[in-house]
């Protein structure tokens, strides 16, 4: 996120099935992804890149620990109480679970109420990176293909 250089062994298109359903295939990278985090975040056996999900609609919902790949019935149906923001897809989508900053702002995201949020400016390759602890109060559904994004508060 900040730039620094991260080595990987790169591996050929490899298949990848989430409950039942073959995504699209893509390379893989080997590589250690704890050796990147602050030292204090539980274990990650891995990352998953948007592309993988590019042609499949999902909803993510951090406080359940859940990805769910949705049908086209199945997002008519969740998205309906759902608020539509502005979304710009990008190559990546990073949730930071470091350590708590030393200070806090007011952040408001497009219709949603603003929510005080850990804060910390540091130079970085992206727009910005939004925290698990802001990420878990919300249910996130995606279509990436066309750019839409959906959120809805945690129940």
């Amino acid at each position: 996120m900040t730039g620094e250089r991260v080595e990987f062994r790169r591996c050929d298109a490899a298949p990848l099935e989430i409950g039942g359903r073959r995504l699209r295939g893509s390379e893989v990278a080997v590589w250690d992804v704890m050796s990147v985090l602050p030292k204090d975040v539980p274990p990650l056996d891995g990352v998953l890149a948007l592309d993988r999900l590019a042609g499949q609609p999902f909803t993510l919902d951090l406080s359940g620990r859940t990805l769910t790949l949705e049908s086209a019935a199945s997002l008519d149906g969740r998205v309906a109480g759902m608020k539509r923001l502005e979304a710009r897809v990008a190559t990546g989508m990073l949730a930071s679970t470091g350590s708590t900053p030393p200070s806090s702002g007011l952040l408001t995201l497009d219709g949603l109420p603003s929510a005080e949020v850990p804060t910390r400016v540091r130079e970085i390759i992206h727009d910005g990176v939004l925290a698990e602890s802001f990420l878990s109060r919300w249910v996130w559904t995606f279509r990436l293909a066309t750019g839409e994004l959906w959120a809805a508060p945690v129940r």
